[in-house]
């Protein structure tokens, strides 16, 4: 097998490689982040009474990090994301898409911050409302 030219041109050392990402501190199963994505979206879904949110995020020509003045190549608009259901989806998915996570820790992760979203709602809406106590 012959090794492509552009293939060569992009060879660096393992020593000189840096991931985009760090690595976990934790297990894949659930995805941590899709918990968390989801929740942010159920709560705010149920703070606001919609599900519409109209956001998009522009990341600046060389804004990067990892590599500053040069990733990514020109502005870059991520979204737009017209609700809260496809900001949480795309949130979640990014994990798998960058190989941090595999499906099914994404699926169950969206699915257990959902039920954390809810509890969140109930929890302060009832604050409040004042339907509970001060605490002791």
């Amino acid at each position: 097998m012959v090794t492509p030219a552009w293939w060569r041109e992009m060879s660096i050392r393992a020593l000189e490689w840096r991931s985009y990402l760090s690595r976990a501190d934790h297990p894949d199963y659930p995805s941590g982040s899709a918990s968390i994505c989801a929740a942010h979206a159920q709560a705010s879904r149920r703070f606001t009474g919609t599900d519409s949110l109209g956001v998009s995020v522009t990341v600046r020509r060389g804004a990067s990090v990892i590599e500053p003045g040069v990733t990514p190549r020109a502005d870059l608009v991520l979204g737009p994301w017209r609700t809260w259901t496809v900001w949480a989806q795309d949130c979640a998915q990014s994990r798998m898409w960058a190989g941090v996570h595999f499906r099914a820790a994404v699926t169950a992760g969206a699915a257990l911050g959902t039920q954390i979203g809810d509890s969140v709602y109930t929890f302060v809406d009832q604050h409040i409302r004042g339907a509970v106590g001060p605490l002791p």
